[in-house]
């Protein structure tokens, strides 16, 4: 019995040195799913501040973490994290990369939402308050320029009752720093509310997980116009579509160079603005180099139109004998009949921007002033058109389809009454 009561004893002094975890540990509690899978580790980290109603934006922001957890308080503090990018072989580029940190909450396993890309490489004990709010903006958390990523959510992503353990897609993001030339990539996360990031060094430390994969062969994919298309507009934009993203592009036109201000890359496409002269034989050259220094050329050859278009006034340059006469004032014209007080100042200077300057509803016009053309003696006009141009939405365009003559050249548009404009614009019979 006594022997039996010492080996009880024993077990229960045992036991008293494990603790039973309160939240069984997912795949991801050490990131034991990435087994085998390639990775770089946090070399640095820093909290920094994003702040909005910083009374100086010109202060420093960064502070270094030390070992541990640090408050990232909503919408006020970031967390930046520095970690080595790896070295990819010739012939191969990123063909995955997954970000993993970790954070914390005191009452319940907290994510950090948002993550953000910092391009290029970074001297945090310089940044300033306003350089982070260039990458951050704090009042529209989830969007802006860089953007990077939303937090991967899951319970299976908690490996205790309060830590979290966050995974970010930064893929295009790590092909992006990688053909940059840089040595380490540096990558921001913020969340709306309080939350607790962990340093670099500690809590499964942060991590670069990546895979390889063969570079894809650099294609033309499709392009307007299409090769010898025939009847193209003299004035406008060709584009190539490529099948990888493109990194710098130059072209020719009927071997003469493009201007750099004439060509645009987005993504996989290049566009090139042109302006050539009518029933113009034309080869185009679009010379390209992608993300992974793989470099082609593709030709587009096609014929301009025999005629232009009335939208830019194309149809009449170059017209021997044509002149143009460019309006000097414009204003904005009340005819209400329902006006109440017709003896009311009636004109309104237009505004440079057209959705300032809405007319309609047999209530306001626009006025145009423009000088007249000086007539030698023994001519006479022989051929005037009066052109204006008139938006409405995006999607939809609509023509001013009404226009009325001010006979004489006194016009004081600064005195001009509602009166006087019901004289010349019937808004009951336009």
């Amino acid at each position: 019995m006594r022997k039996f009561l010492s080996l009880l004893l024993a077990v229960l002094m045992t036991a008293t040195l494990f603790t039973i975890p309160a939240f069984a540990a997912g795949e991801y509690v050490s990131d034991s799913d990435m087994s085998g899978v390639s990775y770089t580790q946090g070399t640095n980290s820093w909290v920094v501040n994003i702040d909005p109603a910083a009374a100086d934006t010109t202060a420093l922001a960064a502070t270094a973490m030390s070992s541990g957890n640090h408050t990232l308080w909503a919408k006020k503090n970031a967390a930046v994290y520095s970690i080595p990018l790896p070295t990819v072989p010739e012939g191969k580029m990123i063909g995955t990369a997954e970000f993993r940190v970790s954070s914390r909450w005191d009452t319940e396993a907290t994510a950090i939402a948002y993550s953000y890309k910092m391009p290029g490489e970074h001297d945090m004990s310089k940044i300033t308050i306003g350089d982070m709010q260039k990458y951050i903006p704090a009042n529209n958390l989830g969007g802006g320029e860089y953007y990077l990523a939303p937090v991967k959510t899951g319970d299976e992503y908690w490996y205790s009752t309060y830590i979290y353990r966050n995974r970010y897609d930064v893929t295009d993001y790590i092909n992006e720093c990688v053909t940059a030339g840089q040595t380490n990539v540096y990558i921001a996360v913020a969340h709306s509310s309080n939350v607790k990031a962990y340093s670099h060094d500690k809590e499964y430390r942060a991590k670069l997980y990546y895979t390889l994969e063969d570079v894809p062969a650099l294609t033309a994919v499709s392009s307007v116009p299409e090769a010898d298309a025939t009847g193209v507009y003299p004035i406008g934009n060709a584009s190539v579509t490529f099948s990888n993203v493109i990194k710098s592009a130059v072209a020719t036109i009927n071997g003469a160079e493009v201007s750099a201000s004439d060509i645009s890359i987005s993504e996989k496409t290049v566009t090139v603005a042109y302006d050539l002269g009518l029933s113009q034989a034309t080869e185009l050259v679009v010379s390209v180099k992608d993300i992974t220094n793989q470099e082609i050329s593709y030709t587009i050859n096609f014929t301009t139109d025999s005629k232009y278009k009335y939208y830019d006034d194309s149809d009449i340059t170059g017209i021997a004998g044509m002149n143009t006469i460019i309006a000097d004032g414009s204003w904005i014209l009340t005819y209400d009949a329902s006006a109440e007080d017709t003896s009311a100042l009636a004109a309104a200077t237009a505004s440079t921007s057209a959705d300032s300057n809405t007319i309609g509803n047999s209530k306001k016009a626009i006025v145009y002033k423009v000088e007249l053309p000086k007539v030698p003696e023994g001519k006479a006009i022989d051929f005037a058109e009066f052109r204006a141009t008139s938006k409405y939405t995006l999607d939809e365009q609509r023509e001013i389809p009404y226009a009325y003559k001010m006979p004489g050249q006194n016009w004081d548009m600064s005195a001009i009454t509602i009166a006087d404009t019901q004289k010349i614009i019937d808004g009951s019979n336009l």
